[in-house]
């Protein structure tokens, strides 16, 4: 008896979980416009809680901050209201603004239910709305190609019917018009029809061809030689749909090709004598071509190793026949590409550099080799060639240019003037020790950073005027300045400031400081002594030439207090006694004339 109510429990509970769960978006309104319930994703959507939008009158408010396009929403949703109907879809897409201030754009689907309560689910298509919005942007690039390339441009279907194409199409295969050619099922223009299976075939195993070679013909039968470029365009679900690519006619490069094909032994000749060690390999990983210089490189003679399979290539690398960088081409295997550094792949060919100790009879040598797929003029894969070239004389130049960076940075840490190099943009980018000790910063908090964040802003004024000089004019600069050290003392500077430009024409200042700050006081202190000896000199000459004595002494006690820089000058005269005492007694007083001064 309790086993239906047992299976509709079950099915409610179900049904909770579903809601729950859903990747999607739930929200169960009722009649009076409250949020009843909320599921998870749809508080992960928003970052809205029940509490925050318990009503419809909360949402608006909060999810359409602006007045405007909340009033366009709220008609919008009551204009659906009034007309739906028990199970009826009612989709909607609008711009929410979530709680953290971002924008989503969200397709609503709203479904009345029969009690007059609305279901609505909730989908985050923000990213579709951008990659359409992308898409767009990039077919109307594409358009502007299509319209103007001199090659045929075109779009087909899966199925072989024409989707769109430029009038460079109708010309190279000689229809009379546009409507003419649009009629004519692409199948019909290859020469061989079973041609177009295999260049779908190829695309679909590569993702596009790439001047793929195929003859096609014209309207009057007319066959010629084209290369075809082509991607599958694909679905949602990653089924191709259409395709779309270019044609170029290459009838007479095709001609020149076949020419070239009887000089399969001359190119053979080239490869041999290729600065750089070469060699080739066939689908079956058999060496099919060794060149001179991977002789030299690897002291293996050609006939030695031509015909040999199962990685002998790789026997002179590591020393047991085993995958190098030719085998990574299509494949990707972490243990061989650790060998190399640098390794980087663009489009069917990888690139990548190693030291190797073995090569050149076990001196070792530094290299950078270079592999790629072989195609013949069908576009059938034919084997893969890798080259190789020592850069060990690179390697060394660069490491001693290193070693010489970093040499003349120790020596211009060791100088004790400070140094600096600015930017034009008197951003610091380079300094030494003693400009670290002056700043009382380290480097990396000097290194990036302005005066302004470290000297007064007066000071810093008068450093800038100087900079701009220099960067303007490119002339040498030699300034006497003052400067708050990191003690804050303020020191006299001299500095010298020379303009250096790189090979990008970037501008930068050299600057040297020298604090002459001691020189100033020595200076000061001479001149002082100077200004006293002076004044003694007169002072004596008024003494030893004035004829009244009173007058001289007030002369000369008013020149001493001047040059000395006193304010009062006293003459006593000192009394020795026969008890061994001394006594004194001041004969002249002098205060200095400050109205002079």
């Amino acid at each position: 008896m309790h086993s239906e109510p047992h299976k509709a429990n079950e099915n409610l509970q179900l049904l909770q979980s579903i809601v729950e769960y859903a990747p999607f978006g739930v929200i169960l309104i009722d009649k009076n416009g409250n949020f009843c319930q909320t599921n998870p994703k749809f508080r992960e959507l928003f970052g809205y809680g029940p509490i925050e939008v318990s009503t419809g009158r909360e949402w608006f408010k909060r999810a359409y901050p602006d007045p405007t396009y909340r009033h366009h929403v709220i008609s919008s949703w009551i204009n659906d209201l009034r007309d739906a109907l028990p199970g009826e879809k009612r989709p909607r897409t609008y711009a929410v603004t979530c709680k953290d201030g971002t924008e989503k754009i969200i397709k609503f689907t709203a479904v009345k239910l029969e009690n007059g309560d609305d279901l609505v689910t909730l989908e985050d298509i923000t990213e579709r709305k951008r990659s359409d919005k992308a898409l767009l942007e990039s077919e109307e690039r594409y358009r502007s190609f299509f319209k103007t390339s001199k090659d045929c441009v075109f779009i087909t279907s899966r199925e072989g019917s024409w989707i769109d194409f430029n009038d460079a199409a109708v010309e190279l295969f000689a229809f009379a018009n546009r409507e003419e050619f649009s009629k004519v099922l692409v199948i019909d223009i290859y020469a061989n029809p079973k041609d177009r299976e295999k260049h779908l075939k190829f695309i679909n195993e590569h993702g596009f061809s790439r001047e793929y070679p195929l003859d096609l013909k014209k309207k009057d039968g007319t066959v010629f030689h084209a290369l075809v470029t082509s991607v599958g365009l694909r679905d949602e679900t990653g089924k191709i749909v259409r395709y779309q690519g270019t044609v170029r006619d290459i009838t007479e490069r095709r001609e020149s090709e076949k020419k070239l094909k009887n000089t399969h032994d001359q190119l053979l000749g080239i490869i041999e004598f290729l600065p750089d060690a070469t060699f080739v390999i066939d689908l079956d990983k058999k060496v099919i071509a060794w060149n001179r210089s991977m002789e030299e490189m690897t002291d293996i003679k050609k006939e030695d190793i031509i015909g040999k399979g199962n990685y002998a290539y790789g026997v002179p690398f590591y020393g047991e026949p085993r995958p190098i960088l030719i085998d990574l081409i299509d494949n990707c295997d972490e243990e061989i590409e650790s060998k190399y550094s640098n390794v980087k792949r663009s489009g069917r060919a990888i690139f990548g550099e190693a030291y190797v100790p073995s090569l050149f009879g076990g001196k070792g040598a530094y290299v950078w080799a270079t592999a790629s797929n072989l195609y013949d003029r069908d576009g059938v894969w034919m084997g893969a060639i890798e080259s190789i070239r020592d850069i060990t004389e690179r390697k060394m130049g660069e490491k001693a240019l290193l070693e010489s960076r970093e040499y003349l940075h120790k020596i211009i840490d060791c100088i004790a003037d400070p140094i600096f190099v600015k930017d034009s943009e008197h951003r610091l980018v380079l300094v030494n020790s003693a400009e670290c000790a002056l700043a009382g910063k380290p480097p990396e908090e000097l290194i990036g950073k302005m005066d302004y964040d470290f000297f007064p802003l007066e000071q810093v004024n008068v450093f800038w005027k100087q900079d701009d000089l220099v960067l303007k004019t490119g002339q040498e600069n030699v300034n006497e300045e003052m400067i708050t050290d990191s003690q804050g003392n303020i020191r006299t500077i001299v500095t010298k400031k020379t303009l250096y430009k790189d090979k990008s024409g970037e501008k930068f200042i050299v600057g040297v400081i020298r604090d002459i700050t001691e020189r100033k006081h020595v200076e000061q202190e001479l001149r002082d002594k100077d200004y006293l000896l002076a004044g003694v000199a007169l002072a004596t000459n008024i003494l030893l030439t004035e004829k009244d004595l009173e007058s001289a002494i007030n002369q000369a006690l008013e020149l001493l207090c001047s040059a000395a820089s006193v304010d009062r000058v006293y003459v006593i005269k000192i009394n020795e006694s026969d008890t061994a005492k001394f006594t004194c007694n001041l004969c002249y007083e002098r205060a200095r004339d400050i109205t002079k001064d």
